[in-house]
């Protein structure tokens, strides 16, 4: 098992189970490090939301991934009613996970919103029926075989969830 290191506003999270070999190509050390940061902050800060998407699409082929989500909640500067939401997923899976209420049983949400170290998402139980009906939907619908998601709190009780994917084998 790799373990790395991430160091945020001087505080060092160290994390087991993640490395190049979950994910394939992906660089994880260097998009776990100020990079990851400096993204998230770029898509935090976007004025509007076809420039947080645009973000995204462009992490795609810089770290080798499948897909990018940045999912955000009660954000201080913004009066939204619903999470904003930045992603890569295709129109179908999107529509697919709205349908069946995905949300409420998907443990990469439980996980990340009960959390706050990064989820490797090979680390998550998949033995219940409906969570592994649930992974083999997204794959069907080419989610990514791998995947981590890095919960992101403020200070104020803002909330974000950053993941990533690939399909490349470990």
């Amino acid at each position: 098992m790799t373990k790395f290191y991430l160091t945020f506003d001087g505080v060092e999270l160290s994390c087991t189970g993640l490395g190049h070999k979950r994910l394939g190509l992906l660089e994880i050390d260097r998009l776990a490090g100020d990079d990851l940061f400096e993204l998230i902050d770029q898509i935090a800060k976007a004025e509007k939301l076809e420039e947080g998407h645009e973000l995204l699409r462009a992490a795609l082929g810089t770290y080798g991934l499948e897909h990018v989500v940045y999912i955000a909640v009660n954000l201080p500067s913004e009066k939204r009613d619903r999470p904003l939401v930045a992603m890569t997923y295709s129109a179908e899976w999107q529509k697919h996970y709205a349908q069946r209420d995905y949300v409420d049983i998907d443990p990469v949400v439980k996980a990340g919103i009960g959390g706050i170290l990064p989820v490797d998402w090979d680390t998550l139980d998949r033995k219940h029926p409906t969570v592994k009906k649930f992974f083999g939907e997204a794959q069907e619908f080419k989610v990514g075989a791998q995947g981590i998601s890095v919960p992101v709190r403020g200070r104020h009780g803002e909330f974000a969830l950053f993941s990533v994917t690939s399909s490349l084998s470990p």
